[in-house]
């Protein structure tokens, strides 16, 4: 059965063997062209299910070459993730900014000089101990 064929039968009739055949015909495209966007091995897992997805969705769609659907849509999902992932840590970065402690000049003033009195409060008993 061609890769066409295939595409139809599963977009008529939902066949899980005939999704199955695209599967097998195209994980080693998909995760390669994945894997040339990505570092991370589970980024590029779920790019990968993710790409599957989306073809089991758009199976009804597609009329041309399957193969360049698939690397289009693949590009284009590691580039989903790639965006989303930046923006999550451009947004943890700005929560992680405001999420710090401020300290006013006054506190500061007042921790540095308890910090200053433990540290010399020996050499002051010691000059009040000779009197």
């Amino acid at each position: 059965m061609t890769d066409q064929q295939a595409l139809r039968q599963y977009a008529a009739s939902q066949d899980s063997q005939a999704f199955h055949i695209l599967v097998e015909q195209y994980q080693r495209l998909v995760y390669s062209v994945a894997r040339r966007r990505l570092a991370r091995v589970q980024d590029i897992e779920d790019v990968v299910q993710m790409t599957f997805l989306k073809l089991a969705r758009a199976a009804g769609t597609i009329r041309h070459d399957l193969g360049s659907w698939l690397y289009t849509t693949t590009v284009n999902t590691a580039n989903e993730l790639i965006r989303r992932d930046a923006t999550r840590r451009r947004h943890e970065t700005v929560v992680a900014a405001y999420s710090r402690p401020v300290i006013s000049p006054i506190r500061k003033i007042a921790m540095n000089s308890a910090f200053w009195l433990t540290r010399h409060s020996s050499n002051f008993t010691r000059i009040n101990n000779r009197s």
